[in-house]
């Protein structure tokens, strides 16, 4: 059985508990494990699938099912490798390094967020589903990943991608790279990177038909592709030795099992984040069958000025030789290329497959939505014919726009404007709408800058993917920041949307009064007599980078000072009380590091009531200058 390994009952019984996160549509569902092992790695079958065929319905395209585990992603950063996600105990990134949780696997709108800090770099795995070129549909699996570098350095940087693809019930399909259909090991990398790769068995009967695509709009390029059996990807956290001519079996075993290694390598400035995106998921091709089957893809939209691939894989399933076979294109008016539009193809033996490809371009007098055929025919073969629609297509138009908010006080603290209740609030909510005013659909990503009386709420949150974005389409959301203190003034922030290599940037300002810093004194008992103990709290709020108070304490004859406890505003730092004559005591406290006050205790004092009496209990606070705060005091006699 494929990669069985003899679990104890224990485990089982722990796997069988565990809870992932799922995106599903009507094509395609992915899978993301929460953990506790192997969290963050992700599977892929078909629900629905290609709606035009019922036998690639739930069906794997990545191995894994409700449990995924055997594709996995390596961090290296400065030659060092690591895992991302959770710590495993089985054979794929065995004994790899881990980074700290910080957040995940959650959906968020429409796509599974995922996010590991490893050293000095925040990495965040963004899965959803987006559309594939050749179908149309939403039948693709988007895997991006976020870095950020935090930290004062540069590092060298790298991501490897494993994929451990499955077309249902077959493992070890052959890839079909441009006009190579790959049954052994191979590399690829620079010019010899396709825009895509297809995978499917046959193409008189194929199950299931995969593609992944490397190439246009929000996707990055990976550096280079391995691929080969899954073993020996899996048990590599890095670069695998490969051998050219073996094929996708694994070592051992006498089934095949196919793999992808995708690589991204770099370097990462401080303060720098770079995005390194890949699909993965269904392929659109449109197949006639006959003595020579013929199956033809291409994308399904195309924009203006933008060349395009059309491929076409031929097949003789029969046994007899199928003599001066040709293949032939027909463009529509307004389509040229500069390959032959007609190909002699020779003998075609049986069992043996071929691809072509032509790279096609529109021009000026092309019809918005146009129909190619390919044909393929020879000698005592009847031709066949497939065609397909291309339709040329504007480019996006992204634009940005905000709703900022109006900020007022009360009671000493800010609210909204337009908020009925008032309630309190500490981080100020900017109301984003993203809209594609263009003919075309778009990736979007959303980067955040704050420039001035502002930052993030979370500082992870500078990010934000808002997916496939259609023509005249918007999305609304709302973006958190959070005043740099409590003395008021300007906020400034700026979102810059990046999509299809281009960027739009809108700046947005507001404004934020200053809160009124408010000191106060509370009593801990309401009733007081005499010889009782109690306790008074000196309070502060809305006081901003404080580093340190001095403080003059006055009280009535008839209390007696028993301690001072430092406050709550005081986590690391110095405190000191002494009772400079009577009726008088001065607190000194000193913080390690300067922290914004919204509510704590300055001190806590402790008194004993000698005896009956009324008076006060005076703060006067020397550093920060401020007025005397007072309480009032009543000791009633002690009862006989």
């Amino acid at each position: 059985m494929k990669k069985y390994l003899p679990w104890l009952m224990s485990w089982f019984m722990l796997y069988a508990a565990s809870q992932a996160a799922v995106l599903e549509n009507a094509y395609l569902k992915v899978v993301v494990n929460d953990g506790p092992f192997e969290a963050g790695r992700f599977s892929v079958q078909t629900t629905g699938g290609d709606p035009a065929r019922a036998d690639d319905d739930a069906q794997e395209l990545l191995y894994g099912g409700a449990e995924p585990w055997s594709s996995y992603t390596t961090v290296r950063i400065d030659g060092k490798d690591y895992l991302f996600g959770g710590p495993t105990q089985r054979r794929a990134g065995l004994n790899l390094p881990t980074g700290e949780h910080v957040t995940g696997p959650v959906k968020q709108g429409k796509a599974i967020h995922t996010v590991y800090k490893i050293q000095d770099l925040l990495v965040t795995q963004i899965i959803s589903l987006e559309r594939t070129s050749t179908t149309g549909l939403e039948d693709a699996t988007q895997i991006q990943y976020l870095v950020s570098n935090q930290g004062k350095n540069a590092h060298s940087f790298g991501i490897r991608l494993l994929l451990d693809t499955k077309l249902g019930r077959e493992d070890g399909a052959a890839i079909r790279v441009g006009e190579r259909a790959l049954s052994t090991e191979t590399a690829l990398s620079g010019g010899s990177l396709p825009d895509f790769w297809q995978a499917f068995d046959n193409l008189a009967e194929p199950h299931v038909i995969a593609q992944g695509t490397l190439k246009g709009g929000a996707l990055m390029p990976p550096d280079s592709i391995l691929i080969a059996n899954w073993g020996t990807l899996a048990d590599k956290s890095w670069k695998a030795p490969l051998n050219s001519g073996r094929g996708f079996i694994r070592e051992g075993e006498d089934e095949p099992d196919t793999a992808f290694a995708l690589f991204w390598e770099g370097t990462l400035q401080a303060g720098e984040t770079k995005s390194y995106c890949t699909h993965y998921g269904l392929g659109g091709v449109t197949i006639s069958r006959g003595r020579l089957s013929l199956g033809v893809t291409s994308p399904k939209e195309v924009l203006d000025n933008q060349s395009f691939k059309i491929i076409a894989y031929i097949e003789n399933k029969e046994q007899g030789t199928v003599e001066n076979a040709w293949l032939k294109l027909q463009l529509p008016a307004g389509f040229t290329t500069v390959a032959p539009l007609e190909r002699k193809l020779g003998q075609v033996k049986g069992g043996q497959s071929l691809t072509a490809e032509w790279l096609v371009s529109a021009g000026a007098m092309a019809a918005k939505k146009s129909s190619f055929t390919v044909v393929v025919g020879g000698d005592h073969c009847e031709p066949v014919s497939v065609t397909r629609q291309v339709e040329i297509i504007g480019p996006p138009a992204i634009s940005l726009d905000f709703k900022e908010p109006t900020i007022n006080i009360a009671d000493q603290r800010w609210v909204l404007a337009d908020d009925p209740e008032k309630k309190p609030i500490w981080i100020f909510p900017v109301q984003v709408t993203v809209k594609n005013g263009g003919d075309s659909a778009a990736q979007v990503e959303l980067s955040g800058e704050t420039i001035s009386g502002l930052e993030f709420a979370l500082p992870y949150d500078k990010y934000k993917y808002i997916g496939a974005l259609g023509p005249k389409q918007s999305y609304q959301f709302i973006w958190y920041f959070a005043p740099t203190s409590f003395a008021g003034g300007r906020g400034e922030f700026k979102i810059a949307a990046n999509y299809h290599n281009k960027t739009e940037q809108t700046t947005g300002t507001f404004f934020y009064p200053k809160l009124p810093v408010k000191l106060s004194l509370e009593q801990r008992k309401s009733q007081l007599k005499a010889h009782d103990t109690f306790s008074v709290e000196f309070w502060a709020q809305n006081l901003s980078s404080l580093t340190g108070y001095s403080l003059l304490i006055m009280y009535p004859d008839f209390l007696e000072p028993v301690s001072v406890f430092r406050g709550t505003a005081i986590r690391e730092g110095s405190f000191n009380w002494q009772q400079e004559q009577k009726g008088v005591i001065r607190v000194e406290a000193k913080l390690n590091q300067a922290r914004d006050v919204k509510k704590d205790t300055l001190a806590t004092l402790n008194f004993l009531a000698k005896a009956a009496g009324e008076g006060e209990v005076q703060v006067i606070p020397v550093n920060p200058t401020s007025g005397a705060v007072i309480i009032k005091l009543k000791i009633e006699e002690a009862e006989q």
